[in-house]
């Protein structure tokens, strides 16, 4: 970084310029940001990551707590989950690395590739729950539009449980699929 100031009383670095913070759980890039050496906890500004072997969580300010391994964003937000192939694009996100779960708001872009083929989920907010490194289920609503290479469609809510490939689609559903309309 260009500069580096450590509190020696509080044990807070604060610094500025182009920084990277590495830990054994992952490393964290920001242009402007402090760090607690105490508690784990960091806040980041300015085109900020954090990036470990599960994840990758990018945005124009992060908030993360190592301790509990909760990461926040807020800002052209772009949460990556690595093993499940999942990009969510929203202005703000959360990710709950001990339980496996990622909530999204604003604007809220979800690709999920599957193989050769990719499911887009755009709503207003939008939850997915993994577990054991396996997506479980993702949850979005008010607003939500589904796109697929097969099928298309539209409703206020929905529920996709990817464990059984089961999609629920709640209040006014629309489904487009094989040259059909289902409603």
């Amino acid at each position: 970084c260009d500069t580096l100031n450590y509190a020696s009383n509080t044990k807070i670095a604060y610094f500025h310029g182009p920084t990277n913070i590495r830990s054994e759980s992952g490393n964290l890039f920001a242009f402007d940001g402090e760090y607690n050496t105490i508690t784990g906890e960091s806040t980041f500004s300015k085109d900020a990551a954090i990036d470990n072997k599960d994840y990758k969580l990018q945005g124009e300010q992060l908030h993360f707590n190592q301790v509990d391994s909760i990461g926040s964003a807020i800002g052209e937000v772009t949460m990556t989950l690595k093993e499940q192939n999942i990009i969510i694009y929203a202005d703000y996100g959360y990710y709950y690395q001990k339980i496996g779960v990622s909530k999204s708001y604003g604007n809220v872009l979800m690709k999920y590739t599957m193989g050769v083929d990719t499911l887009y989920i755009k709503s207003d907010t939008l939850i997915s729950r993994v577990k054991n490194d396996t997506l479980q289920e993702i949850i979005a609503y008010y607003n939500v539009r589904i796109f697929k290479n097969d099928m298309k469609g539209k409703c206020d809510s929905l529920h996709y449980s990817v464990v059984d490939s089961t999609i629920f689609f709640f209040d006014d559903p629309v489904l487009w699929s094989s040259g059909s309309q289902l409603t």
